[in-house]
């Protein structure tokens, strides 16, 4: 028997509550899929499960719910992107994948199973950041991450002792150490490769130091990477 409209406006009613619910954390913390894209979410995975108990002779609610679970992999890529040497997005898509999940228990009629893992949700994204956090501080036995990035910096031969103090100077700041200088040069131009250290797997100590790099006359061109391991 084909699921009523008001059975129907019951189930999407409370996918709309329990997505909203996810939602709020993330708009809280200004992320990019807040309350309204987590509602939406959930609110279209109930409604692919209603359409298909509309046609329940028709359509299988299990090859509905597998298809939105694929669906919901390209919405989630969207969101993550990289900024600088840093990884954004992946919690928000990873709960928007959630909220999908929860859309479709509210959509099945599961509604107690819904605000269970709506509640599990909200519990991991808040409950648990205190544990990361925590984590982070303990890691390697209290000691700071460090990531190591090589700087090639290059300038005209004649700039090369300028360029060598100006490098030692500004890649001195706290945070950041320096491991190694290799200085070429050739046909009247000179290249440093530097290798230094980052603590806190902080991408912003990097980019304080190598800013006034770009901007000195000095210097002709600064690159930077992830140095292998």
């Amino acid at each position: 028997m084909p699921i009523s409209l008001d059975q129907a406006a019951i189930n999407l009613a409370l996918a709309l509550l329990c997505g909203a619910i996810i939602g709020s954390e993330r708009q809280v913390r200004q992320r990019m899929a807040g309350l309204r894209t987590n509602a939406l979410v959930s609110i279209g995975a109930a409604g692919f499960v209603i359409f298909s108990a509309l046609y329940p002779n028709e359509v299988s609610p299990t090859r509905v719910a597998a298809q939105v679970v694929t669906g919901i992999g390209f919405l989630g890529a969207g969101i993550i992107f990289r900024h600088g040497f840093t990884i954004h997005g992946l919690n928000t898509a990873a709960t928007l994948w959630c909220s999908a999940a929860v859309g479709l228990m509210a959509g099945a009629g599961a509604g107690l199973f819904a605000l269970l893992m709506t509640a599990t949700i909200v519990f991991v994204n808040l409950g648990l950041r205190p544990l990361v956090k925590w984590l982070k501080r303990k890691t390697q036995a209290g000691q700071p991450l460090c990531l190591e990035y090589r700087i090639r910096v290059t300038s005209k031969e004649k700039h090369e002792q300028k360029v060598r103090q100006i490098l030692v100077h500004k890649l001195s700041l706290p945070g950041l150490s320096v491991i190694a200088m290799d200085v070429q040069s050739e046909d009247h131009e000179t290249g440093f490769d530097v290798l230094v250290s980052v603590e806190d797997n902080s991408d912003s100590i990097l980019k304080a130091a190598i800013a006034p790099l770009m901007i000195e006359p000095s210097i002709q061109s600064v690159n930077w990477e992830m140095a292998e391991v």
